[in-house]
């Protein structure tokens, strides 16, 4: 993983990271390995998927603000192709307070 990190005006930190995607192809693959094994061991099966830009902004605390990170994968079984193409955005309100259940 390579990282960048920014200091805002305003006191927060941005901090722009790249996971590689090879790293988590293989965590993934590893996570699926039994699923995959049970189906078949001839199953023509792979996965790409390409390295992952994250952007995360921590407050002056350092509690995260919001997160931001973009995905594309292609997963191929037997000849059929699937490409996911995936951009997800959290924002944090109140990270760190009390939780109460009514």
């Amino acid at each position: 993983m390579s990282a960048e990190i920014e200091e805002l005006e305003n006191g927060n930190t941005v901090m722009h990271a790249i996971l590689e995607g090879q790293f988590l192809r293989d965590f993934t693959m590893s996570a699926m390995e039994g699923m995959l094994g049970e189906l078949d061991e001839t199953l023509d099966f792979t996965l790409e998927i390409e390295d992952m830009p994250l952007t995360i902004v921590l407050d002056s605390d350092g509690n995260p603000l919001s997160m931001t990170m973009e995905m594309h994968m292609v997963m191929v079984v037997e000849d059929e192709e699937m490409t996911m193409r995936m951009t997800s955005e959290f924002v944090f309100n109140g990270f760190g307070d009390s939780v109460v259940i009514l």
